[in-house]
């Protein structure tokens, strides 16, 4: 029989997020998983954890196990972009976009097309060269000018 019954409660929950109803698409995630344990005497697959872990971030305070669950699955399935984005978002939740963006570049590399990577990528938006190219970007001098010239004036002054 294999895990059918597991898998159809994982693809509602699939459907769930794509909708953005993440306390759904957490009670489908925990259903497929159980399902998968206990009825079916499965490991539950990376997938099922990675969702389960984007939903929990999404709707509770528990975002360190959404975190661990996420990056356990990417482990596993270190070939899966889908994975990758469940991450990044987890991280973007923790507001970590430092962290979120390689993942973001890695689910790239493995689906150059992949619109909700791409999207993501898009919404993070792309840096500005620093005002004086030849300081480093956090160069007291370099923010200062970079907040004065922040929403007008020259991008950089060429040395």
């Amino acid at each position: 029989m294999g895990n059918v019954v597991a898998e159809k409660s994982y693809t509602k929950g699939v459907e769930s997020v794509a909708k953005g109803d993440f306390l759904s698409g957490l009670a489908y995630f925990e259903a497929a998983i159980e399902l998968a344990k206990k009825v079916e005497k499965i490991a539950p697959p990376p997938k099922y954890l990675s969702y389960y872990g984007l939903c929990l971030a999404m709707v509770s305070t528990k975002s360190q196990t959404a975190l661990e669950l996420c990056e356990s699955a990417v482990a596993v399935e270190f070939y899966n972009p889908d994975l990758f984005h469940n991450l990044a978002r987890v991280h973007l939740r923790m507001g970590r976009r430092d962290r979120a963006y390689p993942v973001l570049l890695r689910g790239l590399q493995l689906h150059p097309s992949h619109r909700g990577i791409l999207r993501d990528v898009h919404s993070l938006g792309i840096r500005r060269r620093p005002v004086l190219p030849f300081l480093a970007r956090g160069n007291p001098v370099n923010r200062m000018l970079g907040a004065m010239f922040r929403d007008e004036g020259p991008q950089t002054l060429e040395a």
